[in-house]
């Protein structure tokens, strides 16, 4: 029997995840070792990201001081804010999912 069961197989979203973690039962919490209070499962998903500002990031030098640039995590931020406003800028002019798709992945 078990041989002829296909399984129904489709990517889940990351939206659709963070759903379905909020409504998890504090009872279910504690089944799989979870505390109810310090750590439910949609806490672990970032759907804010704090952004240090530039002074907490300050720029670095480059050459022995001659040049400055900025460090990895300005460049990293920078390509984070630039992925995600191109899944929401997909999104309203309702492009396909797979595109949406491959602009998520960047954020992951």
């Amino acid at each position: 029997e078990l041989k002829n069961m296909q399984l129904d197989k489709r990517l889940i979203l990351p939206s659709e995840v963070h759903a379905l973690f909020k409504k998890m039962s504090d009872h279910d919490l504690h089944l799989l070792g979870l505390s109810d209070e310090y750590a439910r499962p949609e806490w672990m998903i970032l759907t804010v990201m704090p952004v240090p500002p530039p002074p907490v990031r300050p720029s670095i030098a480059v050459d022995g001081g001659a040049m400055r640039s900025e460090d990895d995590l300005t460049y990293k931020l920078g390509d984070i804010i630039k992925a995600s406003a191109n899944v929401r800028r997909c999104e309203q002019e309702g492009a396909p999912a797979h595109v949406i798709s491959e602009f998520e992945q960047l954020l992951q």
